[in-house]
């Protein structure tokens, strides 16, 4: 296969992968805007920010990018890219096994914490690696990008 037919088929499996990060960012904001809120109780609606939340926020600091930028941020994203894959692929593993336990024909207590721990250190894993990427995105933004982000979040 030449390089340049790879080049298309890498660059065509990146947008697919983008797309169903996009997807699945609209369909976990569809499902927490669905579900009921106490907005009294601010601290029920934290959660780390996931892969496909990553992969939009890198979409949109793109987009406001300079085009030297937005090399340095698809070097970011490209870096991270595997480690994020590789992670995410052993937070799932760690769920499954966890409720692999929950169903088995006779619960125990024990093998359940051990499980629960197995998934948070692996979920704990997987966040510090995504704000390893948040960090470097941050560095790429002028004060004044960071101002218009700030703003546009409502922070």
């Amino acid at each position: 296969m030449s390089a340049t037919r790879q080049y298309v088929i890498t660059q065509s499996i990146r947008r697919l992968s983008r797309k169903a990060h996009a997807l699945a960012l609209g369909l976990a904001l569809i499902g927490t805007l669905a579900s009921a809120h106490d907005a009294s109780r601010p601290e029920v609606e934290y959660h780390p920010t996931t892969v496909a939340e990553l992969h939009a926020i890198i979409d949109q600091v793109r987009q406001a990018a300079a085009p030297e930028q937005a090399n340095a941020i698809d070097a970011i994203e490209t870096g991270a890219e595997a480690d994020l894959d590789r992670l995410s692929q052993t937070a799932i593993k760690a769920h499954h096994h966890k409720v692999g336990v929950l169903l088995r024909d006779k619960p125990d207590a024990a093998a359940f914490e051990r499980a629960q721990t197995g998934e948070l250190r692996a979920e704990a894993a997987l966040a510090k690696r995504i704000d390893q990427v948040l960090v470097a995105l941050a560095k790429t933004l002028t004060p004044g990008q960071r101002a218009q982000f700030r703003a546009h979040n409502g922070e």
